[in-house]
C-alpha cells in the first residue's frame, strides 16, 4: 500500500510556525517557553489565539476538527526537529 502524503505542511520562521492545509495558511505565533530568548527550541502556542485563517481566508474560522489536526502536526514536527511546544 502506498504511503498517503500528509496534507499539512509546516514551515517554521524565527518566531512562528507557518501551516500550509489544503488551499489555507495558517501563522501560528510562538512564544519562548520558561522566559528562555536564547533557546530556540522551547515554545509555547496561546490556542485561544488560533482562531481564523490568515488572509484571504481571514473570515473563516477553524473547525475543532481542523484544529486537532495542525495541532497533531504540530507536534510531529516538534518531535522530528527536536524542539519542546507546548500547548496553553
Amino acid at each position: 500500500m502506498a504511503s498517503k502524503k500528509s496534507s499539512i505542511n509546516i514551515i517554521a520562521t524565527t518566531d512562528s510556525l507557518k501551516v500550509f492545509y489544503f488551499n489555507r495558511t495558517l501563522t501560528i505565533q510562538l512564544e519562548p517557553l520558561n522566559d528562555e530568548p536564547k533557546n530556540n527550541s522551547n515554545f509555547i502556542i496561546k490556542l485561544d489565539e488560533i482562531e481564523f485563517w490568515d488572509a484571504p481566508d481571514n473570515t473563516k474560522t477553524i473547525s475543532i476538527i481542523e484544529l486537532q489536526k495542525i495541532l497533531d502536526a504540530v507536534e510531529t514536527y516538534a518531535e522530528k526537529n527536536r524542539r519542546i511546544i507546548e500547548f496553553e
